[in-house]
């Protein structure tokens, strides 16, 4: 049966709220309407609409209060309610006429506002590819060696944090997009090598400067090394740059006294790249940190679908994953039976809708 007012009463009822930390929940949508004469066309379009704000309502509600004064010192109070949600898709499980009403209830996909914290439990895939380093001349000793060591540790680090899972692959070069799709000229080494980057992660590259500041006074002149980091931040699955990170640290050096010997490049500050990481790390954090979950569909067996992430990535027996197809009632629901580290077994739980290989999904709340 047609749907014409499909798309309206979509954009109607969805009411985006700017970059909200937002989760998935599969809702039910309750809608009546009286049917006016011997046609039914009308009623059931308002009870599918009256549904569909249900069940946007059943995601988020917000409520807002104001109160006012008149001329004669009486306090009036006004409350209204809005919806506050994203719709993604709905399934009419029931649809037909109730005495002299028609009712609708649909069974929606939505996302709305998650007011809360990120869940800990959730890891992203996150490729470190490479990041080249250039140090200015005059860097040498114990400051050059460091930004290499710093490097490596800032890597450890976020592979320590609790939000990513870290694949250390700082020795192939930078994604272009070309590597998921094998046309890549070093698709061969990677996969033998087994480095391959996650089908439904990130990956990180860019380059790190070290450059000397002087500072002259009358009688003295300060030293200080600042160092800056530029990282790209791409998505694996479609090739899309999502961020450009970029970062500086000032490193404190020591001060020259004209006229007093010096004591050559120990006299260079100690490098330490701690901050600065932790500054990469707010950053990533700030774009993926309460992102849903994701995975890639990798195979087929028998009637169940094996994922690119597991329990690694927080994902455990009786999550459910997404998958949005091309139309809005075309997506699936994935129930994950089992998981290893770094893969799960899931079944779909509406049949007779197939799940391609590749096709990208999502974990539910």
């Amino acid at each position: 049966m047609k749907r014409p007012l499909l798309s309206f009463l979509v954009i109607a009822l969805t009411l985006i709220a700017g970059p909200a930390l937002a989760g998935l929940r599969v809702v039910q949508g309750e809608g009546f309407a009286p049917i006016q004469g011997k046609g039914t066309a009308a009623a059931r379009e308002r009870a599918l609409a009256a549904a569909l704000y249900d069940a946007a309502s059943r995601l988020q509600s917000k409520v807002r209060g104001a109160s006012q004064l008149d001329i004669n010192g009486r306090l009036t109070e006004e409350m209204t309610t809005t919806v506050a949600a994203q719709l993604r898709g709905y399934e009419i499980i029931k649809d037909g006429q109730m005495g002299s009403n028609w009712m609708i209830v649909v069974e929606a996909i939505g996302e709305g506002e998650n007011e809360g914290s990120c869940d800990p439990n959730r890891r992203v895939d996150l490729d470190m590819r490479h990041v080249s380093i250039r140090v200015a001349p005059g860097i040498q000793g114990h400051a050059n060696a460091a930004m290499y060591e710093g490097l490596a540790r800032g890597v450890e680090a976020l592979a320590t944090g609790g939000t990513y899972v870290v694949a250390d692959q700082r020795y192939l070069p930078p994604l272009r997009g070309a590597e998921r799709n094998h046309a890549s000229r070093l698709d061969y080494a990677m996969q033998v090598s087994g480095d391959v980057p996650s089908p439904s992660g990130y990956s990180l590259s860019g380059t790190i400067i070290a450059e000397i500041d002087r500072n002259d006074y009358y009688i003295a002149q300060s030293k200080a090394i600042t160092v800056s980091i530029s990282l790209k931040l791409r998505d694996n699955f479609n090739g899309v740059t999502i961020a450009n990170i970029q970062e500086q640290q000032v490193i404190p050096g020591s001060t020259k006294v004209y006229g007093f010997p010096s004591s050559g490049f120990d006299n260079m500050p100690k490098v330490n790249l701690a901050p600065l990481f932790d500054k990469v790390e707010g950053a990533l954090n700030a774009v993926l940190a309460c992102k849903p979950l994701r995975a890639v569909v990798l195979s087929h067996q028998g009637n169940k679908l094996v994922l690119s992430a597991g329990l690694n990535n927080g994902v455990n027996p009786g999550d459910y994953f997404l998958v949005n197809g091309k139309g809005r009632e075309s997506w699936q629901i994935l129930k994950i039976e089992d998981a290893s580290a770094g893969r799960a077994i899931a079944r779909p739980i509406r049949p007779g809708r197939p799940v391609p290989v590749n096709s990208l999904v999502e974990m539910l709340l």
